[in-house]
């Protein structure tokens, strides 16, 4: 398979870029609350991405603060943040083949995508992110029946 990513590369890529993508996600789906709720998911989420320095993040996060029409920038925010995640899950998926080359990999691997899996709602939104994430785990085969035991529960 055709892979522009050196295993180590992309394994800590996989590590360090793809929980805070799924956090930010949450933050802007936080955000889209109405009230209250929805300004502490804003001012959340522009804590976030302050410390990422992701400055777009911290512009879009502020800005769907404005009422009524601050429902924009969220709903972008978050279709931006949900593009991000499946281009990075696509990466990953046309990368497995070398990611998964080391027992350990393959074990943090389907520990990382198998909670991914397991919190990924089953909405018809997320169907595509889910298919994706399916598809990672069921390729991922570690080489000790203890380990997949212990990464699938």
């Amino acid at each position: 398979m055709d892979s522009n990513l050196n295993p180590n590369e992309s394994f800590d890529y996989v590590l360090k870029d793809l929980d805070p993508l799924v956090i930010a996600i949450g933050l802007a789906v936080a955000s889209l609350a109405p009230g209250p709720a929805g300004e502490a998911g804003a001012i959340a989420a522009i804590a976030f991405d302050t410390k990422r320095r992701r400055w777009d993040g911290v512009v879009l996060s502020a800005a769907s603060m404005i009422p009524v029409v601050g429902y924009v920038p969220a709903v972008v925010k978050l279709g931006w943040l949900v593009f991000l995640l499946n281009q990075r899950l696509k990466r990953v998926e046309s990368s497995l083949s070398d990611l998964t080359q080391s027992p350990e990999h393959a074990l943090k691997i389907l520990e990382i995508f198998g909670k991914y899996q397991r919190s990924i709602p089953k909405w018809k939104i997320t169907r595509k992110l889910r298919e994706r994430v399916d598809r990672i785990v069921a390729s991922v085969t570690p080489t000790d029946p203890q380990d997949e035991k212990r990464a699938r529960p």
